[in-house]
C-alpha cells in the first residue's frame, strides 16, 4: 500500500478503533467487515465506483450505505463511510485495508494481547514479505509475522502457529490415486487462498469461490443468497454431500 492509500487506511483504522471505543461488538463488526471484502473482491466495479476521485465523498458514501447499511451494523457502515471518503492509489487496497480491520477486529492473536496489555495500543498495517522485513530492519516494526521463504542471518525467528493446507484436484487425476511429498512437489500446482478475488478468470475463479463457498459451509456460515445449486457446487469441490 503506498501514497494516499496510507492516509486513507490510517483514517480507516482511526474510525474502526473510535466504533470499539464506543463499544462496538468487536466479532460482530469483524464479520461485517469480512462480508463487505468479500462483496468487494468479486466486484472490481464496485470497487472503482467506491475510489472514483471523480465522484464526490457525499455520492461515494450514499452508495456505500445504500449497498451495505441495510446488510451490516452501523458501526461497519460508518467505518465503510469513512474509508470510501478517503483518496485511494489502487481500488484493491481499498479492499484490502477493510480486510486488515476486519482481521484485527476478530484475531485471537489481538484478543490476547489487548488482555495481556490493556494500556498498549495496538495498531496493523498491509505490508508484504519484502517490506515487513525492511521495516524490522529500520526499526519501524517490532516484529513482522508471516511466511518469509527467505531471512537474513542475523534475523530472530521464532515460530508462532502452524497453518493446514490441504489440496484440491479432479477426481479422476493421476495424484488421486496415490499422493505423496515428492509426487505433489513434482505436479503443476497452484496455492488457492480461502479469499475471493477479481483477478482471477474462468474455471479458476469458479474454483475458488466453491472453495470459499465450502470452508463457510464447514463453519456454519451459509449464507441466504446462496442458492441449493450453490450449494451443491461447493460441497462438490471438496468431495462432500449434505
Amino acid at each position: 500500500m503506498q501514497g494516499s492509500s496510507r492516509a486513507a487506511f490510517a483514517a480507516g483504522h482511526d474510525a474502526f478503533a473510535a466504533a470499539l471505543g464506543s463499544g462496538a461488538d468487536r466479532s460482530a463488526l469483524g464479520e461485517d467487515l469480512f462480508a463487505v471484502t468479500a462483496a468487494l473482491d468479486s466486484s472490481a466495479a464496485l470497487r472503482r465506483a467506491l475510489v472514483d476521485p471523480s465522484r464526490s465523498v457525499a455520492a461515494k458514501q450514499a452508495l456505500a450505505d445504500g449497498l451495505f447499511g441495510p446488510k451490516v451494523s452501523a458501526a461497519a457502515t460508518d467505518v465503510l463511510k469513512v474509508l470510501v471518503s478517503q483518496r485511494w492509489a489502487d481500488d484493491q487496497d481499498l479492499g484490502d485495508a477493510i480486510e486488515s480491520l476486519a482481521v484485527e477486529a476478530v484475531s485471537t492473536i489481538t484478543l490476547r494481547l489487548r488482555a495481556a496489555a490493556p494500556l498498549a495500543r495496538i495498531a496493523y498495517s498491509i505490508h508484504t514479505n519484502a517490506n515487513s522485513l525492511d521495516g524490522v530492519e529500520r526499526g519501524t516494526l517490532d516484529c513482522a509475522i508471516g511466511m518469509f521463504p527467505a531471512l537474513p542471518r542475523d534475523m530472530h525467528v521464532q515460530g508462532v502457529r502452524t497453518d493446514l493446507y490441504i489440496c484440491v484436484m479432479r477426481r479422476d487425476h493421476d495424484l488421486a490415486r496415490l499422493l505423496t511429498l515428492d509426487r505433489f512437489v513434482a505436479a503443476d500446482h497452484v496455492l488457492v487462498t480461502l479469499r475471493q478475488t477479481a483477478r482471477l478468470r474462468g474455471s479458476d475463479q469458479r474454483l475458488v469461490e466453491s472453495l470459499y463457498m465450502l470452508w463457510q459451509l464447514s463453519e456454519g456460515r451459509v449464507q441466504e443468497t446462496w442458492t441449493f445449486t450453490d450449494r451443491m457446487q461447493a460441497l462438490a469441490a471438496g468431495g462432500l454431500s449434505e
